[in-house]
């Protein structure tokens, strides 16, 4: 919504020449119950300023930005239509016009719109970048792409590296997403993106790389648990489980109401056959909220000390939340659980 009101106030920036001084007024009152967020008063300003001028485009273009404003998107498209019919090459019109079609989720008619702008001006970056956000909502990934290819060609900004890399994401195509994180990181070496090129590498099983990618973003932001836990749980599939647990108890450290963490930190116990420490932690997960895992776990763990009883409960409390795992269903036949 911000791009929304950011490109449809744009169009609002027009010199106010020509007109009679009654429609001034009304003009200057709209612009105040703008500021003011009164946008119903806004639209009346308006609709009295069209009845004294009613060929000036910018007055629909100022009355569809407040119906956008309340959600009247189909009144918003009526505006901007009539904007078109007295100007009919203005590209931001049509740009504006295809983003409240976007609200109503027709975004084959938004592409029409932008498609149109892009005929008027084939160098107009916005058109192509908000063509590529609709191709994407109709999963038009290799559209999208293409269009993000566009918008680097003419700007070369990070923000369209990322947004091509996400694409070609939804494509399987990790290697290419890989590069265009890299080089989103090249222009601006940002957390964000040596995250999603850590999950990334992540898909391509590229495990020692993605641990590289999360302790660089732990370097640029310390405080934040989820790259610890992270590293975590690419160190189990390692089986360097001591790694894990150190990973797994910084993350725990820095939010130590995560109940995933606290089982995380069990489990990388239990893989250490510090059985007593794993129920610990498993039991500190489940006073924070109960699940499946936690319970399971739990159960499994108490069969290894012979607490057959006590793992029976577990299990069949793992059960009742809905555990249908092969682990769960032997240990309560092994143990004849009731």
């Amino acid at each position: 919504m911000k791009k929304l009101i950011y490109l449809l106030l744009l169009l609002l920036f027009i010199p106010l020449v020509s007109v009679g001084q009654g429609v001034a007024e009304y003009i200057k009152s709209a612009s105040v119950n703008e500021n003011l967020e009164n946008y119903e008063s806004a639209i009346i300003d308006y609709s009295k300023a069209i009845v004294l001028s009613p060929k000036k485009a910018f007055l629909f273009i100022g009355r569809a930005v407040s119906r956008a404003q309340l959600e009247d998107y189909y009144g918003s498209i009526s505006d901007y239509t009539k904007a078109l019919e007295l100007n009919p090459k203005d590209v931001t019109i049509y740009i504006a016009r295809g983003i409240v079609k976007g609200q109503l989720n027709d975004y084959k008619g938004s592409i029409v719109d932008y498609n149109k702008a892009i005929e008027f001006n084939s160098n107009y970056i916005a058109a192509y970048e908000v063509r590529a956000f609709a191709k994407e909502k109709l999963q038009d990934f290799y559209g999208a792409i293409a269009d993000y290819t566009k918008c680097i060609e003419l700007v070369p900004k990070e923000e369209y590296y990322n947004s091509r890399a996400k694409a070609k994401e939804k494509l399987q195509d990790f290697y290419g997403a890989i590069a265009d994180y890299t080089k989103c990181i090249e222009l601006v070496p940002k957390e964000e993106y040596y995250n999603s090129r850590a999950k990334a590498k992540e898909k391509l099983q590229d495990f020692y790389g993605a641990i590289a990618d999360y302790t660089k973003c732990i370097e640029l932001v310390p405080n934040y648990a989820s790259h610890y836990n992270s590293i975590g749980l690419i160190k189990a599939l390692l089986k360097d489980y001591s790694g894990a647990l150190s990973s797994f108890e910084k993350a725990s450290k820095l939010n130590p109401n995560n109940y995933g963490y606290l089982q995380n930190i069990g489990q990388a116990k239990l893989n250490l056959d510090d059985i007593y420490g794993a129920i610990v932690y498993f039991t500190k997960s489940i006073e924070i909220k109960p699940s499946i895992a936690a319970y399971s776990l739990r159960a499994f763990a108490k069969y290894k000390l012979n607490d057959f009883q006590s793992a029976c409960q577990d299990a069949l409390f793992s059960k009742q939340l809905g555990d249908d795992s092969s682990m769960t269903k032997k240990l309560i036949k092994l143990l004849k659980c009731n």
